[in-house]
């Protein structure tokens, strides 16, 4: 992991050193904005990087905390600001995106997919015949106040392909992370690399492994990847 410190940036530096003029040299803890970001500065003056703050926001590797905005199948999202733990999720909330996704699946694979909402969760599953078979997965992990994630489908590529069902498998995938985490780009990522490519993420079913905001953990079970995810 990357040092957890580093200088303060010479923005930040110099809109210290004039307050200093009017004060005495010291730091106070606290966040500090510049530009389009924001930056969690210690009392020693260094900015945090790569870790949490200490009231519960992720800082990438320049210490900057931001909000993510993506788009999935047609539908326009702003990452929480903050991981979202299930005592603070409220899934019905999410009714109007699911049915602008579901829309568009149906468009593309008509009564192949269905999408379920719950109280405590959201699914994914394969139509055949009137029968459904879940593919994805999202619920509570009651033991960490966090989520499994089960997978037990093969997501593709990873890049959108329109005439591809697992495409919009994967966009579905992406979505459920995006309620979940302030850097859902990074869980997608992780848990993708996993699933389906090399595992460069080191997440594995003995400890817990930092994820952006998140600690994840897999889980397997009858062929299918249950990934739990928990505030870090």
């Amino acid at each position: 992991m990357k040092d957890m410190k580093k200088k303060i940036p010479a923005a930040i530096a110099a809109l210290m050193t004039a307050v200093s003029l009017f004060a005495p040299p010291a730091y106070a803890a606290g966040w500090v904005s510049e530009g389009s970001g924001y930056y969690y500065v210690q009392d020693d003056g260094a900015v945090l990087v790569n870790t949490m703050t200490p009231d519960g926001y992720y800082v990438d590797e320049n210490g900057k905390w931001f909000q993510e905005h993506m788009s999935i199948l047609g539908q326009d999202f702003t990452s929480p600001q903050k991981f979202v733990t299930m005592s603070g999720q409220s899934f019905e909330s999410y009714l109007s995106a699911m049915n602008g996704i579901n829309s568009r699946i149906q468009k593309a694979a008509p009564g192949r997919r269905t999408i379920h909402l719950y109280r405590d969760g959201m699914s994914l599953c394969a139509v055949d015949k009137q029968q459904e078979t879940p593919l994805i997965v999202l619920s509570e992990d009651t033991l960490t106040g966090g989520y499994r994630l089960r997978l037990s489908t093969n997501l593709g590529s990873g890049g959108f392909v329109e005439t591809d069902l697992r495409s919009y498998d994967y966009e579905v995938f992406r979505y459920m992370c995006s309620v979940i985490s302030n850097r859902p780009s990074i869980l997608v990522d992780a848990i993708y690399q996993s699933w389906q490519r090399e595992n460069r993420y080191g997440i594995n079913m003995v400890s817990w492994a930092p994820v952006a905001d998140s600690m994840v953990m897999l889980e397997v079970e009858n062929g299918a990847g249950i990934y739990r995810i928990a505030p870090r």
